[in-house]
Formats: structure tokens, C-alpha cells, sequence
């Protein structure tokens, strides 16, 4: 089974973020967009694993719930990777980062105490918005930059738990399935 673990957001959220990403749509209608009950952030993607991991990967990061606060987070802040020239993939930012980078961090090492492999990539807080499969023209390329640097939307997130999540592929994109939730601990 495919599986990654993530901060979700609800569904009055998701909704928001994906009417003000419209006008990006229609800039760049060769972006793959992702729809709104998808939208999230990843904390760490495992890949295709056994099933028989989940328990112990749910045991190995319940101790998120007593070791970390949940946390307000405000996305903003339209961007690409690698860049908006060459976009593989379009996101609004979150800040402050750094509560979510600890929880990533805090994840990959109970991930890799179990033997999963560390994550390479420096953690960036972001939702993907969209991916791009094919290169897009310059014109679309410039139309997308001009048109998410113009916007200035920002959207307050309360992040309550991390979830354990199962990809399956199909053919109009993923489906997702909550395996298991993990509520972090209260704010004082």
C-alpha cells in the first residue's frame, strides 16, 4: 500500500483555497490542479509499503500527541518547485514553518527508527495546489508567475492532528483514506 503521512485541513479550507486558486486555473490550464478534498500537507511520504507496518508506524508517532502542540499556521504565498520558469509543482506556502518542520522531523525519525529511510529534501510547508506533467509554453509559464505573485489571499489553518494516510492510484488521480489520526497535544 502507498502511504504518507499528513497535516490535513478541513473541508471549509480546502473549499476556500481551492475558489481563490481559480484564477491560477485559468492561467495555466496545463496544470493537473488538484481538487479539494486532496488538498494537505505531506509530513513525510513512505511509498509503497506492507500493510503490516501501519501499527507499528502509528505506534512509533503517537507520542506526536505528547510531545507537540497543535499549532495555527496561516497559508500564503503562491509559489513553484523548482520555479515558476519550470514548474513541476505549484503550492501556497505555510508560516511560521517551523512548528510543522518539527513535527516532520519528529516523524522521520520515528519512521526511520522503524528502518524506513530518512527523508532527504529540506521540509517546506506548503499544499500542493497543483502539478505540472508536461512542460508548460513560456506564454503559461509567465501568465502563472504574474497571476499567483499578484495574489495575496492568506488563510488561517489550526493544525489538530497528523494523519497516517493510504494513496491508491487511479485514473482520475489519488483517492485518500485516513488510516489512522494522531490529535496533538492542546495549546496552554
Amino acid at each position: 500500500m502507498r502511504l504518507f503521512l499528513a497535516a490535513n485541513l478541513d473541508a471549509a479550507l480546502r473549499t476556500r483555497l481551492y475558489d481563490a486558486a481559480a484564477v491560477l486555473r485559468d492561467a495555466a490550464p496545463g496544470v493537473s490542479w488538484v481538487a479539494p478534498d486532496r488538498l494537505h500537507t505531506t509530513l513525510k511520504f513512505l511509498g509503497e509499503q506492507d500493510a503490516s507496518v501501519v501499527p507499528n508506524i502509528a505506534r512509533a508517532v503517537a507520542t506526536l500527541g505528547d510531545t507537540h502542540d497543535a499549532c495555527n499556521v496561516r497559508l500564503h504565498g503562491y509559489g513553484a518547485f523548482p520555479n515558476f520558469r519550470r514548474p513541476k509543482v505549484v503550492w501556497i506556502g505555510g508560516e511560521p514553518a517551523e512548528p510543522l518542520a518539527a513535527i516532520a522531523k519528529a516523524i522521520d525519525d520515528a519512521c526511520t527508527a522503524l528502518g524506513l529511510p530518512r527523508e532527504e529534501r529540506l521540509f517546506r510547508a506548503h499544499v500542493t495546489l497543483g502539478r505540472v506533467k508536461r512542460p508548460l509554453d513560456r506564454r503559461e509559464a509567465l501568465r502563472l508567475e504574474s497571476t499567483a505573485l499578484a495574489r495575496h489571499e492568506q488563510f488561517p489553518w489550526h493544525v489538530g492532528s497528523v494523519e497516517i494516510m493510504q494513496s491508491v492510484l487511479g485514473r482520475s488521480g489519488p483517492t485518500y483514506t485516513v488510516l489512522e489520526s494522531i490529535p496533538l497535544r492542546a495549546s496552554p
